[in-house]
């Protein structure tokens, strides 16, 4: 029965047991950056594998490009990208990302912002956007023909999106 299941898990790192903490069912608050680790467990079964998420208080580099592969990143690019250094480089989307319930860049974007595709040529998506992604952004026009290199999004599909009022 998955009533007799019980999940065990650490926030430093190191591998859950059945005597690490017992999760109520109530979100797990934590410190970033940090890494929780996880097992199911029941009476009768072997448990299972170890399941690890990690969260850092920075996006990864590659390259010198900010990537974004999950929602949480999606979180630490706006709150990134809304600071006067954050919002002039260039991020990339390397994952689908649920949106919901996120804020929008509202200081001027002169960076990039890239989507990619997986192997298969499918281009990440970006769903549940409840608002512009950009409030601002400064496409680097200087006399009015052909735009710089700043300001950029290309590549970025959107799919259920719901922008009301904007």
């Amino acid at each position: 029965r998955s009533s007799d299941v019980r999940i065990y898990y650490t926030l430093d790192g190191s591998t859950p047991t059945t005597s690490s903490t017992l999760y109520n069912g109530t979100a797990i608050t934590h410190i970033v950056p940090c890494t929780i680790k996880a097992i199911a467990a029941a009476d009768n079964y072997n448990g299972s594998a170890v399941a690890e998420r990690s969260f850092a208080n920075n996006l990864q580099q590659e390259n010198g490009i900010y990537l974004i592969q999950n929602d949480y990143d999606y979180t630490l690019f706006v709150n990134q990208a809304n600071t006067s250094t954050g919002s002039s480089q260039h991020y990339k989307l390397v994952a689908n990302i649920n949106a919901a319930g996120t804020s929008e860049v509202t200081t001027t974007f002169t960076g990039m912002f890239e989507g990619s595709a997986d192997a298969d040529g499918n281009f990440y998506t970006i769903s549940a956007l409840d608002h512009p992604m950009f409030s601002k952004i400064d496409p680097g026009v200087t006399d009015g023909s052909m735009p710089t290199d700043r300001g950029i999004v290309r590549n970025v599909v959107l799919k259920d999106v719901n922008i009301v009022g904007h």
